[in-house]
């Protein structure tokens, strides 16, 4: 059975493993242990450190997945959806990690449109069939992008300021991190 690293889990299981250990005569609090992987000092005790030593884990997983990239260096693995829900501004920082979670517009080769979306009420809906209808046209063949990456070729595409697109754009946007699944 393969150990699952800090990043593949959920805040939850991740604190049941860990250990914070306090520090001190340090400029840091404390310092995290998973197993016997030391993952660096954080700034507070208890919860808080394990939290910001999970979230640090998760970011930089998604760093030297999606913007440094090397030879050099191995990637780590991807983190968990589970994982990357609890912190949805990682979202806005590393819009492809949208597609973890599984929130995405994508063109198979035949040229047929599916995305799958977070979109609870009948509103949101209605807006995902919109979205499909006038703007799927920005996915080409064979590519699967982000809800974030749709919003960011709207805005490229077209004015934010009229009401629809800004719509559009504000629902993309917000959909990122929440838990309920509707597949178009």
């Amino acid at each position: 059975m393969q150990v699952k690293q800090p990043q593949q889990l959920s805040f939850e299981a991740f604190r049941e493993q860990a250990t914070i250990h306090r520090l001190n005569n340090h400029g840091r609090r404390a310092s995290v242990y998973f197993g016997e992987k030391d993952l660096g000092f954080v700034d507070a005790i208890g919860e808080r450190g394990l939290r910001q030593a999970h979230k640090r884990e998760v970011n930089n997983a998604l760093y030297f997945t999606f913007k440094f990239v090397s030879s050099d260096r191995p990637k780590p693995a991807l983190p968990s959806a589970e994982a990357l829900v609890e912190y949805p501004d990682l979202l806005t920082r590393f819009p492809a990690a949208a597609s973890i979670i599984g929130f995405y517009v994508e063109r198979d080769c035949l040229g047929t449109l599916n995305g799958r979306f977070c979109f609870p009420d009948d509103e949101e809906q209605k807006t995902l069939k919109f979205i499909m209808d006038a703007y799927g046209y920005l996915v080409e063949r064979n590519e699967r992008i982000s809800l974030l990456e749709l919003a960011d070729r709207i805005t490229d595409c077209y004015d934010v300021t009229e009401p629809r697109n800004r719509v559009v754009i504000e629902t993309l946007r917000s959909s990122a991190g929440l838990s309920k699944y509707v597949s178009h």
